[in-house]
């Protein structure tokens, strides 16, 4: 089958407009290389990614400081770094492969060995690099042991515990009040904890869900934004700067579809706030009386906001992707993502996801679909490729390539490629399994 090559439309009478003028040329590229992305069609790449994981690659993370190095998490409690420059090339791949090996892997640490630990002794959870500086990483294991990492050493040089388990994290990629915060969640726990890497210290919790927490997200546009998920079927907006329930912003309620807005837009969405006090129907700012308030039938899995700010996408276990609209009332968008023909309906497993510029990436079972973000429906693609389920995703703009990571420890890239290049890359899983 040849992959067919849709026509670019670039409007680039604007675009020179704005290099004539002085404007910021890594804006310029961004605008052209989110066109390309929203057009592309994906397919498996000649780019072979050597993964030494034999368990779920739990997390990947590409590095926003240089966008070069990948870092990949995995169950069997180590992290592998990626370099995609040359160094980072298996020298002793065919010159036609663009083959890459770990440079560097940490090792598993004794379970009993919590003095001076060399690693993780449990499954990763996540693992992300800091904003700012690839010389440093964070990652969380599922018995609650938080480390902060050397990259030249490859080993740790903090270790904490903020809670028992850790079942979710995200570090803040904002350079202001929040910019050495990490957000940790427990399965087990309803309180989310703010930790600063500075110190080395649990700065404060934020309490209001129910039950415990599944996933959590900071606001691309605030620093002092976040989002959680929980298992008791909401999603809450907190203000970091302040503590225990009183940091709630609101409750995003399935139940609410006006579209008319009280107040303006505000990156800090205090036209929400304002609209939960003026209706007062759901108690006192401490938003202790909410058992009616729902966002999703069952526990909340997966959050993203949208680059702007001002939607946010969410999945749950009752196998639905729903879109919400923060620029306004935080309504729910009455449009659709339907699972393909064929399909009854979507994973009931957790389930990664991401968004970028008008698609959204979502693994289900082991294939990925994809949707557009403005016009919902069926998938405008599927992605079959992993042997198992597929459990995280990224995605490098400057490829523009996709990522992703499966629960047999492989690691696959797609992008626009040839009928040739998607035999090979069925030939090398082919082999992988053999071996496995």
């Amino acid at each position: 089958m040849v992959v067919t090559q849709k026509k670019l439309h670039y409007p680039f009478p604007t675009i020179l407009f704005d290099r004539s003028v002085g404007r910021c040329p890594y804006d310029t590229r961004n605008r052209i290389l989110n066109q390309q992305t929203s057009r592309m069609i994906l397919q498996t790449t000649e780019w072979v990614i050597s993964s030494p994981h034999k368990k779920d690659i739990t997390s990947l993370s590409l590095d926003l400081a240089e966008e070069r190095f990948l870092l990949a998490g995995s169950s069997d409690a180590t992290v592998s770094i990626y370099d995609f420059s040359r160094r980072g090339q298996d020298q002793n791949s065919p010159s036609s492969k663009n083959q890459y090996i770990p440079v560097a892997q940490s090792l598993r640490s004794n379970a009993h060995n919590r003095q001076q630990p060399t690693g993780h002794s449990s499954s990763i959870i996540k693992a992300e690099w800091y904003a700012f500086d690839t010389g440093a990483f964070v990652s969380a294991s599922s018995d609650g042991c938080l480390m902060v990492w050397d990259t030249q050493k490859m080993q740790p040089v903090v270790s904490l515990q903020p809670l028992s388990t850790i079942s979710c994290l995200h570090l803040s990629q904002s350079s202001g009040r929040s910019e050495s915060l990490i957000a940790t969640g427990s399965n087990e726990n309803s309180m989310i904890k703010l930790v600063d890497i500075r110190t080395g210290a649990a700065s404060h919790s934020l309490t209001g869900h129910d039950r415990g927490i599944a996933t959590l997200q900071w606001c691309p546009k605030s620093d002092v934004i976040l989002a959680s998920g929980s298992h008791d079927g909401t999603i809450r907006l907190w203000d970091v700067r302040k503590a225990g329930s009183h940091s709630t912003v609101t409750i995003l309620d399935r139940d609410i579809c006006s579209p008319f807005p009280l107040q303006p837009f505000r990156s800090e969405y205090d036209h929400l706030r304002n609209r939960e006090r003026e209706t007062k129907q759901r108690g006192p700012n401490t938003y202790s009386n909410t058992a009616h308030v729902s966002s999703h039938g069952a526990s909340v899995t997966c959050l993203s906001f949208t680059p702007d700010g001002r939607h946010l996408v969410s999945y749950g276990l009752d196998r639905k992707l729903l879109l919400w609209d923060l620029s306004s009332t935080g309504h729910l968008v009455t449009r659709k993502f339907a699972p393909p023909r064929g399909f009854s309906a979507l994973s009931n497993t957790p389930s990664p996801f991401l968004i970028q510029d008008k698609q959204i990436w979502l693994g289900s079972g082991s294939q990925i679909f994809v949707y557009s973000l403005e016009r919902g429906g069926l998938p405008t693609q599927i992605l079959d490729g992993h042997l198992g389920r597929v459990t995280s995703l990224e995605f490098w703009k400057a490829g523009p390539i996709l990522f992703s990571g499966g629960r047999e420890g492989m690691i696959l890239t797609w992008k626009a490629s040839s009928a040739e290049q998607i035999a090979q890359q069925r030939m090398f899983r082919k082999r992988y399994r053999e071996d496995r």
